[in-house]
């Protein structure tokens, strides 16, 4: 499992595999599989990121600041 910490908005892709994503608490966030992307709000805070059977591979790609 990996601990992703509170951070601005960012996207996950997954690019092989199957991972669950959950709160620090155990509260389920969903789950990715191959070929899936999730926009993550900077309102999710701190999150648990853990493949599901077999070994998965997951991309975090953090958004650029914008300005209103």
């Amino acid at each position: 499992a990996v601990e992703v910490p509170a951070s601005s908005p960012h996207s996950l892709h997954a690019l092989s595999g199957r991972v669950r994503l959950s709160l620090g608490d155990g509260r389920a966030l969903g789950t990715l599989e191959r070929g899936e992307s999730a926009l993550v709000p900077a309102g999710v805070g701190a999150y648990r990121v853990r493949a599901q059977g077999a070994p998965a591979a997951l991309v975090k790609v953090d958004l650029p600041p914008y300005a209103d």
